[in-house]
């Protein structure tokens, strides 16, 4: 009787430890970081402003730009492997802690090739200020009234890098589509402005490959003042060119 009592008490405690471990509904809690990360968020931006703005901080530039990143990051870098309830938040936080990272990697650059790191630098920070604009529009980043003109000139800046990306993407995935041509001397491509921006100038490059795919010869073309609805015909010079293949690509955009 003594052994049955002792077997059926252990079997009761065990029960209740599952009980405190699993919670109600048995089973095991998740704790998601979605609020916290929001949190983070705003001090990480809150921290990077106060530096940013501070004239008297003694920083050489490099230094300063570096300490901005790492303060961001000290405060959200971990949430890249935390769980997260609303997975389109992940991805945005995956996002920006990874245009964060970019900007750190474009500091690497500063001394050996400052233009490469300019041009990196402001790449990363257009993407961050889209996602800012686009995590504070779906979930609200919390961060408090003092820095309220911070926020509106960030949401200016990423809703342009946002209309930019857009317009970018629907003219890479017409050079993907479109069939481009031989026409007599030239190659031509059909493109349409599908945005609702006159794009002021853009950029095409075109590159000829050999049966070794080795880059024999390129050229450029450019469209101007390419307003919204209107197609265009893209041309490129192809007189005397020997080529097995060739790659027409986007090089920038100007609106």
């Amino acid at each position: 009787m003594k052994k049955l009592i002792s077997v059926l008490m252990t079997a009761v405690l065990v029960f209740a430890m599952g009980l405190a471990v699993t919670g109600c509904g048995g089973n095991e809690e998740t704790k998601y970081c979605d609020e916290d990360f929001l949190k983070d968020m705003a001090k990480g931006l809150e921290a990077r402003w106060d530096l940013s703005e501070n004239e008297n901080s003694g920083m050489a530039e490099e230094e300063k730009n570096e300490k901005c990143v790492q303060l961001e990051l000290d405060e959200i870098g971990a949430y890249k492997d935390e769980k997260f309830k609303d997975t389109k938040l992940q991805e945005y936080a995956i996002s920006y802690i990874n245009a964060l990272n970019k900007q750190k990697e474009a500091l690497e650059y500063y001394d050996a090739d400052y233009v490469k790191c300019d041009e990196m630098w402001e790449e990363a920070y257009l993407e961050r200020c889209g996602l800012i604009v686009d995590i504070n529009k779906e979930y609200g980043i919390p961060v408090s009234s003092k820095y309220e003109d911070t926020m509106k000139d960030m949401a200016k800046t990423g809703k342009k890098a946002n209309e930019r990306s857009a317009i970018e993407e629907s003219i890479e995935k017409q050079l993907e589509s479109n069939e481009a041509t031989r026409e007599g001397d030239d190659i031509v491509i059909v493109l349409e402005n599908t945005s609702e921006t006159t794009i002021r100038d853009a950029e095409f490059k075109i590159k000829y490959y050999d049966a070794d795919g080795v880059n024999t010869e390129s050229d450029v073309s450019y469209i101007e003042d390419w307003e919204p609805g209107d197609k265009t015909k893209l041309t490129f010079w192809a007189f005397d060119v020997s080529y097995d293949s060739y790659e027409i690509t986007l090089g920038y955009i100007e609106y």
